[in-house]
């Protein structure tokens, strides 16, 4: 995946200035402007002056490209955007097909025979995409709905849930308690998960979890330890 190092203009800056520093040599200066699109006089100091050219031109606070390679190890995440940010974080908590954006059409899903239907715009044969923090929570889902050992290869994978209802009682919903938190909780993506409510009632269980993510620096660290041929370019 291609990025690219973003410097923010500072006081008294010139390209000159920015290429000796940031490059190593003040005549790459050229390589600067012409990566960025500038246009003369490159940098200037109002917004006035700016807004006579607002495309072309850069003031203090503005982001410019800085075209140099890097290796992922030699990131600081302090550094990153927020933008750079989101994308890493999207890169390690992955994306998938969308699955599960109606909860009508999952809620009595859950055994080996039920399939989930593709979310998305069907008139235009698109199929829908869900990353981040988002793909989380329908992997989440998922994991729940699917037998354990159900499917070839990953015996591991799923939850017991399904041989968990029984008559209700509240050994009953301890297990089932356990069982939700113990499942979450095997996605490595995931940093805590807490049982805020739950309550059973006949054949009917409800519950509400608050589920942490691992922090930026440990994604970020996830990361560089996936990226096996350490080769990524800073934006």
């Amino acid at each position: 995946m291609a990025r690219f190092k973003k410097y923010t203009i500072q006081q008294g800056d010139t390209l000159q200035s920015i290429a000796a520093r940031e490059l190593g040599d003040a005549n790459s200066w050229v390589d600067l402007f012409q990566y960025n699109d500038l246009q003369y006089p490159y940098i200037v100091d109002t917004a006035q002056e700016k807004h006579n050219n607002l495309e072309h031109l850069v003031m203090l606070g503005d982001q410019i490209v800085i075209p140099i390679e890097t290796t992922i190890g030699d990131i600081n995440p302090l550094d990153l955007m927020q933008e750079d940010k989101r994308q890493v974080e999207n890169l390690v908590l992955g994306s998938d097909l969308n699955l599960t954006s109606f909860f009508d059409r999952y809620k009595d899903k859950g055994t080996q025979d039920d399939i989930l239907e593709l979310s998305g715009n069907y008139k235009n044969g698109d199929i829908a995409v869900t990353q981040g923090q988002q793909n989380v929570k329908q992997a989440i889902i998922m994991r729940l709905l699917t037998p354990l050992g159900s499917i070839l290869l990953h015996p591991d994978y799923g939850s017991n849930l399904h041989n968990l209802f029984e008559k209700a009682n509240s050994d009953l919903k301890v297990k089932i308690d356990a069982e939700i938190s113990r499942c979450i909780l095997t996605d490595s993506r995931v940093a805590t998960v807490s049982r805020l409510d739950s309550y059973i009632s006949g054949s009917m269980y409800r519950s509400m979890w608050e589920i942490k993510l691992q922090s930026f620096d440990e994604t970020f660290k996830l990361l560089v330890a996936n990226d096996e041929a350490n080769d990524f370019v800073v934006q």
